[in-house]
């Protein structure tokens, strides 16, 4: 499987991304204006800009995963200093989406540091560069707990991201084992073909030899017996080479158990033998004519 879990369709790489960054700006700040509430231009423009670059990311996030998840992650962290926390209602979960695909399409090695990386980003985000005292009170066991449950977001996260990796690489490994099979399928039915006809090509050669030998030896003959008996055996050995051209199998796949035509027997008291040795006294030329 090539680095990829999945491959998504062009449609499939918009839908999310359009729908994400529709559903921020009608949170924050086109429902407000549209319902006649003041928005301040320039934090609804660095969250529209915020927005837009977050969206354009996610729409590329299977050609590039780690480098999209970089780049959203730097985004997303920009909504605290800014002080957009409480506008920004739906950007905080692309970096989880990033992640996600990254999981996915990525070793569990890049996973986990991608993950780590997210951790670390923002508990610095949330407890050191947005506080205003962060050696006062509590901000070590704050830090702490914002540090432990960014961890267990992330690592759900990963875990999800990876069980969808290992069934898509199970799909595929069914894809192609079935795809093998069908292969082996058609060369064994082709085999079964080739087979089939050479054993008729070889049944039929045998029938018509010996009608072509008959009706030779018919021609030979002046007795109007043995004339008949040669014609009789050339006919039914006609019959025998129809029969094995048309009763044949048309499918290799369940071949109809048939007895080979059983060849001529070339006993000395058979018709056939009789018209073969009284073929071969005729050819012979006469000492001249009897007294």
């Amino acid at each position: 499987m090539d680095d990829g879990a999945e491959r998504i369709g062009w449609g499939r790489k918009v839908r999310l991304p359009a729908a994400f960054t529709a559903a921020q700006l009608a949170a924050w700040p086109l429902g407000p204006l549209a319902f006649g509430a003041p928005v301040d231009p320039v934090p609804a423009g660095q969250l529209t800009a915020i927005t837009l670059v977050v969206g354009v990311a996610l729409s590329v996030r299977a050609a590039a995963p780690v480098a999209v998840w970089a780049v959203i992650l730097a985004a997303v962290s920009c909504t605290e200093p800014f002080g957009l926390q409480d506008q920004a209602l739906v950007v905080p979960f692309a970096d989880l989406i990033a992640l996600y695909t990254v999981a996915a399409r990525r070793t569990l090695r890049v996973s986990v540091l991608c993950a780590a990386a997210a951790t670390l980003v923002s508990t610095l985000v949330a407890d050191v560069l947005t506080e205003a005292d962060p050696v006062a009170g509590s901000f070590a066991l704050t830090a702490g707990a914002d540090a432990a449950l960014s961890a267990v977001v992330y690592a759900a996260v990963v875990v999800f991201g990876r069980s969808l990796r290992r069934r898509t690489a199970r799909q595929e490994a069914v894809r192609v084992h079935v795809a093998r099979a069908a292969d082996h399928e058609r060369a064994a039915a082709a085999h079964e073909r080739e087979r089939l006809s050479q054993e008729l090509h070889d049944v039929s050669a045998h029938h018509l030899t010996a009608v072509v030998v008959q009706l030779a030896a018919a021609q030979r003959l002046r007795d109007p017996a043995m004339t008949a008996q040669a014609l009789d055996v050339a006919r039914t050995s006609g019959r025998s080479a129809a029969s094995s051209c048309t009763g044949s199998p048309r499918s290799p796949a369940a071949p109809s158990p048939r007895p080979r035509p059983a060849s001529p027997t070339w006993s000395p008291a058979s018709p056939a033998s009789a018209c073969a040795s009284t073929c071969t006294s005729i050819s012979r030329p006469s000492a001249g004519p009897p007294t």
